[in-house]
């Protein structure tokens, strides 16, 4: 699925940033450490550095494929699952102008988990992931037309 908007991307011959996250990632942290998950939604990195927690320092750092394995390697079991998902998905991609984010939060309707947005300053190509409806796990994703449209006009 996560192909298929980078295929359409290709096709049209844009490249914004593909952003990986995972919306589980920041809810367990939350939990575990009693972080408001507005401090996540605001991007409210001070305040997750005063927790001087030395793992959660390494996630919030954490942007490069090639760094994930060192991260894994220190933070709490429950949260390993949640970045080996990550991994994976990055590992099976065929685009190199990507992001791993793993703290970016965003209450969202139905995303759930391992979450992608293709971005560009502050405009949104295409957004998508995993979520639940009617107990049916599924993937899916959006491409913001509107934005597509306006940026291939505006490269003529």
């Amino acid at each position: 699925m996560l192909q298929s908007a980078i295929d359409i991307v290709k096709a049209l011959e844009i490249k914004p940033l593909l952003q990986l996250s995972n919306i589980r990632i920041p809810q367990l942290i939350s939990k575990e450490l009693n972080i408001d998950l507005d401090d996540f939604k605001h991007i409210n990195i001070q305040k997750l550095l005063d927790t001087k927690v030395s793992w959660l320092k390494d996630i919030i750092y954490l942007d490069k494929l090639e760094d994930i394995d060192a991260v894994i390697a220190v933070v709490p079991d429950i949260i390993k699952v949640e970045l080996e998902r990550i991994k994976e998905l990055a590992q099976n991609i065929d685009y190199d102008n990507f992001v791993i984010a793993p703290l970016y939060y965003a209450k969202m309707l139905y995303y759930d988990e391992l979450y992608f947005r293709m971005i560009e300053k502050n405009d949104v190509y295409a957004r998508g992931g995993r979520y639940i409806n009617d107990e049916v796990t599924s993937v899916g994703f959006a491409l913001y037309t509107d934005k597509i449209i306006e940026k291939l006009e505006g490269s003529k």
